[in-house]
This record gives C-alpha cells, sequence and structure tokens, in this order.
C-alpha cells in the first residue's frame, strides 16, 4: 500500500511541473531568482560613492528594483525540493529587507569595517614582501621603494595589507591603505596572514571600504558584508553573539580589542576556544544531529497525516492519537515541531561555520577566526530570567536581528525616536516581529500546495504583544507586592512562555504542516537505514533505501522561454 507522503510528493510536484508547462511557475534559478537578493545589491554596493552623491542616491533605483523583483519571485517561483520550496520564499523577502538595511537603514561605505588577521609588526611585513618579492622577481628598487613605504606607515601604527591580510580577494589596499608599486602580485602577499606563517604573532585591524581597490576587492568586501551571519565578525556585529568592543567611531586601520571578546556572552552565545574543540564539537554535533533528525521527521511523516496536511483535511489518525485529548494532542504536536525546528537551525549552522570556517581558513585566511562562529543559540537561562522577551531576543537563533532592528536603530540614530521611551521600544519590537512574520510568510507563499501565510504574519505580531503583555503583568506584579522569590520568578516566566506559544504557535505550526515542508528528507544518508534499522523510522520494510534524496533534491539546467532565465535550477 503507498504511503501518504509518496502519495503527495507525487501529486505535488506533478501539479508544479504543469504549472511549469503552462508558464504560471518558474523554479528558483541561479543567477535569475538571485537577481534582487544578491546579485544587483552587491554590484551596487561595490561603487565607490562616499564622495559621489549622486551616485549614492541611485540607491532608491536600486531599492525600487529589488523588491517589485523579488515579490515576484515569490509569487511564481517554487521548486519540487520543498525545503527549498519553503526557504526560496524567505530568501526573496530577506533580500528585500537586507537590501533596505545596507542601502536605507546603513550606509556601509561610510561606516562599516571588518575585523581581519595581520601579522604583527615590520618584521613579519617584511619577510612577507620579501617572499613575494622572489616568487615575482621584482626589480631591486621595487623592494626598496615597497620597504621604504612599510616603514613609513609602521611609525603610524601599520596599515592593513590586503589580500592576504584582508580576506583574500585580489590584494587590494583600502582608501589609505598600503600601496605596493611596479606590480607586486596580489596573489602572493597572502603569505602575510596564511596559515602556515601563524606562527608568527599575529594582530587584529579594522578595514573599512577599500574605495581605492580593484573592483574584485571591493567585491569580496561587499559579499563578505552581506553573507555575515548576524554580522559576525563586523562592526555590525549584534550584542548578542562574541564581538570584540566597537568603537564609536572605527578609523580604516585601528586595533582591535580582541582582549575583549568573551567565550559566553550575557545571552548564553558561545564560540569554540580551539580549533581542535572546533571541529570535534560541530562534526559531533552535525552527526548525532542528522540520526535525531532522520528519526524525528520520520516518526512525524509515518505516525501522524496532520504534519503532511495541515489541519484543514479529513484523515484517520492512529489510535494512541485519536485517544488523545484535543490539548494534549495540540500540546505533543507544538514540542515536537520545536525540537525538530531546533535541532535542524542548529545542524544547519553546524554545516554552514565548519564550510565558512575552513574555507576562509584555506582561501581567505584573515578572516579565518573562531570567535565569528557562535553558536546557534544562547542559553535557556535567559527564557527563565526574562519569559517570553528572553526567548525571542536572547535565546532563539537571531540569524535576523540584524535587519530586524535596523529601522528602529536608524530613527533612534537620527531623533526620530527618544531612546527608553515607551514609543520607541514599542515601536522597535512591533517592527520586528512584522518583519519576521513578512519573512516566513514568503517562505509560506511560495511553497507549492495552497496555504494561509498571513497566518505566520499574524503568529510573529502576537508574539511581540505577548511580550508587552508579560512586561506589563511583571512591572504590576513588582509594584503592588514585595520580591518574589527567584524560583517563583523563574516559573512564571517559563509558564508564561509556555502558555503563550501554546495558545499562539498553531497559527505557524498548522501552515508549515500544510506547506508541505515535512515531506522534505533533512538527511541525505540515513545512518540508521544503513545500519539496517528502518522498522524504527517506521519503514514498511527493512530494505528501504539509506539514500533518501531523488533526482529533484539536485540542480538542473533549466531550459528557458527567455535567454535571461537560462541558468540553473533548484
Amino acid at each position: 500500500m503507498e504511503r501518504l507522503e509518496d502519495t503527495l510528493r507525487v501529486a505535488y510536484r506533478e501539479s508544479f511541473h504543469q504549472a511549469l508547462q503552462d508558464g504560471s511557475a518558474k523554479p528558483f534559478l541561479f543567477p535569475y531568482s538571485m537577481l534582487g537578493t544578491m546579485i544587483l545589491p552587491a554590484l551596487w554596493l561595490t561603487i565607490p560613492h562616499v564622495s559621489r552623491p549622486w551616485i549614492y542616491q541611485t540607491r532608491w533605483a536600486v531599492l525600487a528594483f529589488v523588491v517589485m523583483f523579488n515579490v515576484h519571485v515569490m509569487r511564481v517561483c517554487s521548486s519540487t525540493n520543498f525545503g527549498l520550496a519553503y526557504s526560496g520564499g524567505l530568501f526573496a523577502a530577506w533580500g528585500i529587507m537586507q537590501t533596505l538595511g545596507m542601502l536605507v537603514w546603513k550606509r556601509p561605505q561610510f561606516e562599516a569595517a571588518r575585523v581581519v588577521k595581520v601579522v604583527k609588526g615590520i618584521k613579519g611585513i617584511k619577510k612577507a614582501m620579501s617572499e613575494a618579492e622572489a616568487e615575482t622577481e621584482i626589480e631591486t628598487e621595487t623592494e626598496t621603494e615597497a620597504d621604504a613605504d612599510v616603514g613609513a606607515e609602521s611609525v603610524n601604527g601599520g596599515q592593513i595589507l590586503h589580500k592576504g591580510a584582508t580576506n583574500g580577494h585580489n590584494g587590494s589596499t583600502g582608501q589609505q591603505g598600503l600601496r605596493l608599486r611596479n606590480g607586486v602580485a596580489n596573489g602572493s602577499l597572502e603569505k602575510v596572514a596564511r596559515p602556515e606563517s601563524m606562527s608568527e604573532e599575529v594582530e587584529y585591524r579594522w578595514q573599512k571600504f577599500p574605495a581605492e581597490a580593484p573592483f574584485l576587492d571591493r567585491l569580496g568586501w561587499v559579499l563578505d558584508l552581506m553573507t555575515s551571519l548576524r554580522g559576525a565578525g563586523w562592526s555590525y556585529s549584534i550584542n548578542s553573539i562574541p564581538r570584540p568592543t566597537i568603537p564609536p567611531i572605527i578609523h580604516d586601520n585601528a586595533k582591535v580589542d580582541i582582549s575583549s571578546i568573551s567565550l559566553r556572552t550575557t545571552s548564553g552565545f558561545t564560540h569554540a576556544a580551539t580549533e581542535r574543540g572546533f571541529l570535534f564539537g560541530h562534526l559531533s554535533t552535525c552527526l548525532l544531529l542528522s540520526i535525531f533528525l532522520d528519526f524525528m521527521v520520520s516518526q512525524m511523516k509515518r505516525t501522524d497525516p496532520y504534519f503532511l496536511l495541515g489541519p484543514d483535511h479529513t484523515y484517520d489518525v492512529p489510535p494512541f492519537i485519536a485517544n488523545q485529548s484535543p490539548q494534549q494532542l495540540r500540546f505533543c504536536r507544538l514540542s515536537w515541531v520545536l525540537v525538530v525546528i531546533v535541532a535542524a537551525i542548529v545542524n544547519l549552522f553546524t554545516i554552514y561555520n565548519v564550510c565558512h570556517y575552513y574555507t576562509c581558513k584555506m582561501i581567505f585566511p584573515s578572516r579565518a577566526f573562531l570567535w565569528s562562529y557562535p553558536s546557534a543559540f544562547g542559553g535557556f537561562c535567559e527564557v527563565l530570567d526574562r519569559g517570553l522577551a528572553g526567548w525571542w531576543g536572547s535565546w532563539w537563533h537571531q540569524t535576523f536581528r540584524l535587519q530586524f532592528l535596523a529601522p528602529s536603530t536608524y530613527l533612534l540614530e537620527r531623533g526620530y525616536l527618544r531612546k527608553g521611551s515607551v514609543v520607541a521600544n514599542l515601536f522597535g519590537l512591533f517592527v520586528t516581529f512584522l518583519q519576521s512574520g513578512l519573512l516566513h510568510a514568503a517562505g509560506s507563499l511560495s511553497t507549492i500546495p495552497r496555504t494561509k501565510p498571513l497566518n505566520q504574519l499574524w503568529f510573529f505580531l502576537l508574539q511581540a504583544l505577548g511580550i508587552v503583555v508579560q512586561q506589563y503583568l511583571a512591572a504590576g506584579l513588582r509594584r503592588w507586592g514585595p520580591g518574589l522569590p527567584r524560583l517563583v520568578k523563574y516559573g512564571g516566566n517559563i509558564a508564561f512562555s509556555i502558555g503563550w506559544l501554546y495558545f499562539t504557535a498553531p497559527m505557524f505550526v498548522d501552515d508549515v504542516a500544510a506547506s508541505g515542508l515535512w515531506l522534505y528528507e533533512p538527511v541525505p544518508v540515513s545512518v540508521l537505514r544503513l545500519l539496517g534499522l528502518g522498522r524504527v523510522l517506521g519503514d514498511g520494510n527493512a530494505t528501504e533505501a539509506w539514500w533518501r534524496w531523488d533526482k529533484e533534491y539536485w540542480l538542473k539546467i533549466y531550459e528557458p522561454k527567455h535567454w535571461w532565465e537560462a541558468g540553473i535550477a533548484f
């Protein structure tokens, strides 16, 4: 007998293929679907405009295009990979928010700076330069001229050595950076911060936008900024994660106070102290979570049709589900989904951290430092201390926090809102959750089945309301009675958080179930099936394939109707 998940998977994919044929839908394409989110904003940000006001004003045209184009992507693009179908719409909405942040709420070329690692002292710089000269056969007078520059800059504290000393992109200089004359090969300067030269003492510097550098250097700086999760390693870093002290005004090539970075922040985010601990911790976490997710998602699909169809369908359920009260069933479903979502996010961060760190270490060593890869979640004690505000503001993963806070930060910095006022606090709170709701609603919109995206928006707005309600209740208790014991406070905070989520989370969880997201196979290799334990996962037989990803999970060449849609389909 064919399983429900297999029937739905085939039906959804057939409907999408039919929509492709009649032209009412498109797959997510590279580069087409990324034009508004990554390509156009990145190219615009590489154009120096600090001293060119007329170029800076063109940001409004770029923003208008990104908004219109990405809304189009949300409406017409999807995928037969059910995980990508949801994340594709989310990615398009994120592109709008990030473009707003980079072009309107913030001014990266004027104020942003990233941390780079350089060899400390003139000796290390000269050594790297002499190696570069030997490899490129630079003439004696070039060496003398370059050494003179190094000595002059060293008197003033040194300058950032680009390429190896920044991010490995073509060895550029900053607007005030060190200039190597007469064709010193940019690639050879990577020895300044190459991993094998880390036996020499290093120091950390701030690097602002390299306006006078070649195009690829500027592009590398911009892409680094746009892809740095939570602003890690940048002056824009959120304060929840490990970061150095960020001065109010940053000068190019100023020293970074690395000693101010703690292993654990007040919000509970941590980072590895050693590379060995980083690698072992991440690989073991990834292995265990892959097995855990394989088990949990398989059980969801095999035992409860709700996770495949959502609440708006009638279906037969197993006796152990039918015998539960509606309240018990809701609590069990919400708890199951919460555990799976947390595990999936941690696993994604784990994979990202390992891939990103070792890519940087091999290609851009000056950007490879462990403290810029913090844990996915903060400390759960924040929920005990602050309730729902701690749940969303400190414990949760904070991936999008930088852009969510950008509008209120912009208004505060320019005096439109008064810091600490009730209006400012409420505005910041509701605008943050409004953006979060729109982001997740876009993910729902881009899935193949018919969903109710507004439910996700309402869910997040209700979280803001819940925070306000809890804070007013807590203020009332403090005003009318003596201080409560700490355990009572902890119990009240966790009880309110769980209670509020119990009544509001079904709007989010129901819509995710209806979107077909749980049809996605979370891991390509099922370790339990590989070991012959398929029955543990609810398989009808013990020989079900351990390789879980079919052809719909892989990249395909797309045959477009228009040349600009040519590319690779996800």
